[in-house]
């Protein structure tokens, strides 16, 4: 190699420490989380437009999102801050019961029609979606395959018990044959 090349390698070598040193130049690990837009998970819609509308979702997805049972439904409303354009117009909602191990609870499909900053919705969860009426759930957004948002939350519930007593039922044979006492002498001599 002559001087020159020699030179031009290791200015190269300098720019790309001086890049990675002042962060402008990374580099992607497939075991590293893709970023993610503030996505909040409310009870209610969030009221407004604009900058003012931005703020309180970035606000209210800082904190714990808990929601109850009404009637057998949990209702979840979400807003996600669009902080890049999507590929797709289209939204993939995907919900997961992440309590112990990932399970697929159910997908929704959403479409925006406007170029707002904030694409906003609802959805519905049921008493036969649900794996457990006390759960940690887990809301995937993607857009044409790619991760948009992803955000943790959790739903309370009563768990589903029989209402009233149970009630046995006993056929006519049944009912005759209860009615003869039985030997506890007998009974004993057949267990031994």
């Amino acid at each position: 190699m002559t001087a020159s090349a020699l030179l031009l390698i290791g200015d190269m070598k300098l720019l790309m420490f001086t890049a990675l040193a002042l962060g402008t130049v990374g580099f992607a690990h497939a075991d590293a989380p893709a970023p993610s837009a503030p996505l909040a998970l409310t009870a209610a819609s969030l009221p407004g437009t604009g900058t003012a509308l931005v703020k309180k979702v970035k606000r209210a997805s800082a904190g714990r999102a808990v929601f109850y049972d009404h009637g057998g439904t949990w209702v979840v409303h979400y807003a996600l801050v669009l902080t890049r354009p999507l590929p797709s117009a289209e939204l993939t909602l995907k919900i997961s019961d992440v309590t112990r191990a990932k399970q697929a609870l159910g997908t929704r499909h959403k479409i925006i029609y406007s170029e707002a900053a904030v694409a906003r919705g609802s959805f519905t969860l049921t008493r036969d979606e649900v794996v457990s009426p006390n759960a940690k759930l887990m809301l995937e957004i993607e857009s044409d395959g790619g991760s948009v948002a992803r955000r943790t939350f959790f739903i309370q519930g009563k768990a589903s018990r029989p209402s009233g007593p149970g009630k046995l039922e006993f056929s006519e044979a049944d009912a005759e044959a209860g009615d003869d006492q039985l030997d506890a002498d007998a009974v004993t001599a057949k267990r031994h």
